[in-house]
């Protein structure tokens, strides 16, 4: 099958960012902090391949593209630091506007504003979705930066820092690493080390080696990686949660997650070349994924505000799903509009 070049759009590539941006919002209206597992927490475990498929992808397109890491690296920054910065704002002045009802302000002091600044660029801050364009960055520098070792220095430092992250994030319990680090956060129950170098080059990686590689699964062998890595994945939250304290489907991260996520992506692959009109309509809408993963949290805001986490065992699951298509569904209708204006396009395109 010929292979794209340049900065052509890859259809299966849309269709599965529009896929991953659906299961971040419906992950978002969602989320619930339990320690037992229940429908909310098997939506929970069903979307965590969203964050990891849009790091695979950007892993792919940057391999794909063939650009020296100096190239990889100045062109990562030009793309993700505005956005970031426009995005941070624009949630700031909506928070402040709301007199900082979805999420506390800083304090009008040189600490609190330096606090402020910490913890936007760790972890997004007030747009905490955000946090995602940060450690996205992180990873591609690392990856890039790496290429230069060969592939076995490479991979080993790659997966090393995976392995880290799963000790000192999920599995802290266990490894007793939770009481060292989890203080450095802000509740150190729910700490997951998703926002850090840990996880991230992973995802970038295992996207790169598909496009260099020109990997491809059949289609059932993608379905059983899913089945398997999403099946890990429940337990491994139900034997951290078993530990004492932390929650279930919390996790943006275990073992059985870059499984998953990678059956996912090779299932969108295999059905490259296999159009229809459904099928059109989503690569289309996945054109504006980047837009619509920035402006759904003003959504997710609201819904969260009037639904309540702390409820969520007890909110329908069907209510839920209807939430995520509004949200879903508000978000394009936003994205759609600041993409036809040509200074804002930049920042949802």
């Amino acid at each position: 099958m010929r292979r794209e070049s340049g900065d052509a759009r890859i259809a299966w590539i849309d269709e599965l960012r529009f896929t991953a941006f659906c299961a971040v919002a419906l992950l978002h209206v969602s989320w619930i902090e339990s320690v037992r597992l229940g429908p909310h927490d098997l939506i929970g475990f069903a979307t965590r391949f969203a964050v990891p498929a849009f790091f695979m992808i950007s892993g792919f397109m940057i391999e794909r593209k063939g650009r020296p890491a100096g190239r990889v690296i100045a062109g990562t920054f030009r793309r993700l630091f505005p956005l970031f910065l426009f995005w941070e704002a624009v949630y700031v002045l909506v928070d402040i506007a709301a007199g900082g009802a979805f999420h506390p302000l800083p304090e009008a002091t040189a600490k609190g504003l330096a606090r402020f600044l910490a913890t936007t660029l760790y972890n997004g801050g007030i747009a905490f979705h955000l946090w995602f364009v940060v450690w996205l960055g992180v990873s591609v520098v690392i990856v890039v930066a790496l290429r230069r070792f060969g592939p076995v220095a490479s991979w080993g430092v790659t997966v090393a820092l995976f392995a880290i992250g799963l000790a000192i994030g999920p599995y802290g319990a266990f490894t007793g690493l939770l009481d060292h680090v989890g203080p450095l956060a802000t509740r150190p129950i729910a700490y997951t080390a998703r926002n850090g170098p840990f996880f991230g080059p992973l995802f970038v990686a295992l996207g790169a080696l598909l496009a260099r590689r020109d990997l491809r699964l059949p289609r059932a062998a993608a379905v059983g990686l899913i089945v398997a890595g999403l099946g890990l994945e429940i337990v491994e939250g139900l034997m951290i949660a078993s530990r004492g304290g932390r929650f279930v489907s919390a996790w943006d991260v275990t073992l059985g997650t870059p499984i998953f996520a990678l059956g996912v992506v090779l299932l969108f692959r295999s059905f490259e070349g296999a159009r229809g009109a459904a099928a059109t309509r989503i690569a289309a809408a996945g054109r504006l994924s980047l837009g619509l993963y920035c402006v759904h949290v003003l959504f997710t805001d609201l819904w969260n505000a009037w639904f309540l986490p702390t409820e969520r065992a007890t909110t329908p699951v069907a209510l839920t799903l209807l939430g995520a298509i509004a949200v879903i569904g508000a978000s394009f209708v936003l994205a759609s509009i600041l993409a036809r204006v040509p200074v804002l396009r930049r920042f949802v395109v």
